[in-house]
């Protein structure tokens, strides 16, 4: 005889003994039965259904059921039926299918869809299904002192009482609601346990947000089913749980790439770490993270240790937040899953710096990088890194186009607008705010409409491919008493202040309304491109690093002055671009003795067509007092009708001759012949007509001095072409 457990003993197998087998074995003895109720019970799955208890792979099932006739009851009511004479030659063929009602059945179930019926009974007279899935719940699991269950299901659908035994708590990993409000599964919930695991919920309430139950649990599971990506969108970011997923739900390209862009955001009040969205398929997948890489300046990294769980259909982008921390962006799949046409995941996570195989960049090549990084990229990865931003101000920054218009500044392909009147649709609590003021006494609430809303204290931000297509990609109010101003003022002398060397290309103002240009202190831009409106160039100076970009390239302007003729600054500028503006009415007279009188190596009028005479004139001071070798007019031209009788005019007035380029120039198509003026034996003044490209509409004019040479006359070319005819033809 084997020797008895004593009462430790016998405790510590209880309690590790599968549930089930442990109901079943107390069951059958009472010793076991009296203190089976003070032995912690350990349940890996609880799962509450309509009139059914389903705990691990057993299930209490309370309904009705098709079942056949024993031999006994078919023989039994055949037997019935026989009348004088008839002989009962067998039964078994007459077996028949039978619906039993209010009946108690158990069923073995290796999963949800598969299962084997394992035991069936009736239940008494008199007692309903919910009486005695009351019974049982209580027989199962009261008067224990502590249940804990791994993970907690409760998918009541048509059911809408949950029954279970007074004051019963469970110490809960994971819980699970359907459709049910999770918010009243709180008492049953052990305190001891929070924060759980995490919640999944079927039925979204906008009243989550604010439940602290909900939001306490370190991940949550969203089936959003009833909501629209618009919503998720502006939700997002109210959640407030370490984990997020999304389910049953595809959000687009641009809607994702926003996610992403409010997690880098958030900086230190970032609450949710990682984010699980439905990706739509791969494709899809590989042409999102190129984008997310370009648009917020990744790199394509790997992880050092292999996943054990998920396998990567996809590159790994990581994106700095700043010196501690780095936001990853993949997609994956599960391994049981994998290679079958399962689902594919987006999986938004924040690592520490070190978790992904990114091999740190010595002090030197991160300089030398940083130097040549595209601005803005630059400005994003400096504002999320602090190792980044502590060296960013004394490194050269290089920016290939500035402009500043009104409350409106864009380096590069970026725009940064202030004060501009920006139209918005409500949030949903904005609408019902609005629509409950307007409410009286008796009046009742059926339904809000999201409308549209004009901002005007906002700044927002725009992704331009040129000056007229922009799109805007983000939109924020400034903060409440600060103005237009301070904010600009703010920007700029966090873009540009404090730096010892900005490399512009290229330098636009183009103010027109504000007068004042808001700018950093002792700020010093090194280019030679500037473009002006109708502001004073010589109010610039004090912002370019003259020493440096001397001599001067380009300057443009829109507004001449008379005090620019005698200033050494301007006249320094090797090309000099006048754009008339129609704002003037008579702007040909406004801009013809401008051009007459200027003295710089390279002269460009634009947007004006000069008449004839005024061209010719041009060409009799050229010719009287500019014969240095290269000086250059560019005029616009009306039309090819225009050109030609322009030229023949000039060939007869100033006894010029018809020829062409010796040898054509690069990147220009000359559309006219050239017409030679002699000035002395070794220079010659031409004038004719190009285009920049063959579908360009517009002509211009060009008005140069050259060496002599560049230039053959038509009839010489002719006869050279002539004899290479007659050469091949002998």
């Amino acid at each position: 005889m084997l020797p008895g457990l004593s009462y430790p003993s016998l405790r510590v197998v209880l309690e590790n003994l599968e549930a089930s087998k442990r109901f079943c074995i107390s069951a059958r003895c009472s010793a076991i039965s009296r203190i089976d109720k003070t032995v912690p019970l350990r349940i890996e799955q609880l799962r509450f259904l309509d009139n059914e208890i389903s705990l691990n792979r057993i299930i209490f099932r309370f309904d009705s059921i098709n079942v056949r006739e024993t031999e006994e009851q078919a023989r039994r009511r055949i037997q019935k039926s026989l009348t004088t004479g008839d002989i009962l030659l067998d039964y078994k063929n007459d077996e028949r299918i039978i619906k039993v009602e209010q009946l108690k059945y158990l069923k073995h179930s290796d999963g949800y869809k598969s299962r084997r019926h394992r035991y069936t009974r009736r239940l008494p007279k008199n007692v309903t299904a919910s009486d005695a899935l009351k019974t049982l719940s209580n027989y199962i699991l009261e008067q224990r002192k502590h249940i804990i269950v791994d993970e907690l299901n409760i998918w009541n659908c048509s059911q809408k009482v949950l029954r279970l035994p007074q004051n019963i708590q469970f110490r809960v990993r994971r819980l699970q609601a359907a459709k049910n409000d999770v918010r009243l599964l709180k008492p049953i919930v052990d305190p001891s346990c929070f924060p759980l695991a995490f919640i999944l919920v079927k039925a979204w309430k906008e009243e989550y947000l604010e439940d602290s139950f909900v939001q306490s649990s370190n991940g949550l599971i969203v089936f959003a089913t009833n909501n629209s990506t618009e919503y998720w969108l502006a939700t997002l970011p109210k959640i407030k749980n370490l984990f997020v997923t999304m389910r049953k739900i595809f959000f687009s390209e641009t809607e994702i790439l926003d996610i992403i862009r409010n997690m880098i955001e958030s900086g230190v009040n970032r609450s949710t770490n990682r984010i699980i969205l439905d990706c739509k398929e791969e494709k899809f997948l590989e042409k999102l993270m190129k984008k997310v890489k370009k648009r917020f300046g990744g790199n394509v990294v790997n992880f050092k240790d292999e996943l054990k769980t998920i396998v990567i259909p996809s590159n790994i982008v990581s994106i700095p937040l700043d010196s501690d921390a780095e936001l990853v962006v993949h997609g994956f799949q599960y391994k049981k899953n994998w290679n079958k046409n399962v689902s594919v995941y987006l999986r938004l996570i924040v690592f520490k710096i070190g978790y992904l195989m990114v091999d740190p960049l010595s002090y030197p090549s991160l300089k030398l990088v940083l130097e040549f990084l595209e601005a803005n990229k630059r400005f994003s990865l400096a504002s999320r890194c602090s190792v980044i931003s502590g060296i960013d101000k004394i490194i050269p920054l290089r920016i290939a186009a500035l402009r500043f218009t009104d409350n409106e500044i864009v380096i590069n392909e970026i725009s940064f607008k202030f004060d501009d009147p920006f139209i918005v649709r409500e949030t949903e609590e904005e609408a019902v705010e609005r629509s409950l003021k307007s409410l009286e006494s008796g009046d009742i609430l059926l339904d809000y409409e999201r409308k549209y809303i004009k901002l005007t204290d906002v700044i927002y931000f725009k992704l331009s491919e040129d000056y007229t297509y922009k799109r805007i990609f983000s939109v924020r109010r400034l903060p409440e008493k600060i103005t237009v101003n301070e904010a600009m003022r703010k920007l700029t002398s966090y873009l540009l202040g404090q730096r010892e060397k900005i490399t512009v290309g290229a330098v636009n103002i183009l103010n027109t309304l504000q007068n004042v240009l808001r700018l950093p202190p002792n700020l010093k831009l090194r280019t030679r491109k500037l473009g002006v409106g109708k502001n004073d160039i010589s109010y610039l100076r004090k912002i370019l690093d003259i020493p440096s970009c001397s001599p001067m390239n380009i300057i443009g302007t829109t507004a001449w002055r008379e005090a620019y003729f005698e200033d050494s600054f301007i006249q320094s500028f090797t090309e000099i671009r006048l754009v008339a503006l129609k704002y003037i009415n008579d702007y040909s007279a406004y801009w013809f003795p401008v051009v007459m009188r200027l003295q710089n190596k390279y002269v460009r009028m634009e947007n004006l067509c000069f008449s004839g005479v005024r061209i010719r004139t041009i060409i009799k001071n050229m010719i009287d007092n500019r014969r240095e070798v290269g000086t250059c007019v560019t005029l616009d031209c009306s039309g090819e009708r225009f050109l030609n009788r322009l030229l023949r005019k000039v060939e007869e007035r100033f006894g010029g001759t018809v020829g062409t380029f010796k040898e054509i120039p690069e990147n220009l198509i000359v559309v006219s012949d050239i017409v030679s003026i002699p000035l002395n034996s070794d220079t010659e003044l031409i004038v004719y007509g190009f285009k920049n490209t063959c579908s360009d509409k517009k002509i211009s004019i060009v008005l140069t001095v050259v060496t002599t040479g560049m230039v053959v006359l038509a009839e010489e070319r002719k006869e050279k072409k002539s004899f290479f005819r007659s050469l091949w033809f002998s």
